[in-house]
């Protein structure tokens, strides 16, 4: 299935979520593929080092591309799995968004 993991991530209101960038005062946008990665990268619960580089590669496989990015059913399970950690806000909109690719 192919995700286009640069959809942008939405508030509430539908505006596109923004996060300070470090410089005082600037903010961006973030991105379903932001997200995944973060989790990805910072999972501390995961024990098993051959799944740990899965989650590696996987994010590699993420990172900043524009393109689609064809993903296994485990890897959309997996995702679904650990984006599970953010609010409801976040889950609800990646699982709609990882659901609808499995759909096509």
């Amino acid at each position: 299935m192919k995700i286009k993991f640069s959809t942008l991530m939405l508030d509430i209101d539908g505006e596109p979520i923004k996060e300070p960038t470090g410089d005082p005062g600037k903010t961006r946008t973030v991105t379903l593929g932001e997200l995944c990665e973060r989790v990805l990268l910072n999972d501390m619960i995961e024990k098993d080092g051959a799944k740990k580089v899965q989650m590696f590669h996987l994010a590699m496989r993420i990172h900043g591309t524009s393109k689609e990015v064809e993903i296994s059913v485990e890897e959309c399970a997996l995702l679904k799995k650990i984006v599970s950690s953010y609010n409801p806000l976040i889950v609800g909109q990646a699982w709609d968004l990882l659901d609808k690719a499995t759909k096509h």
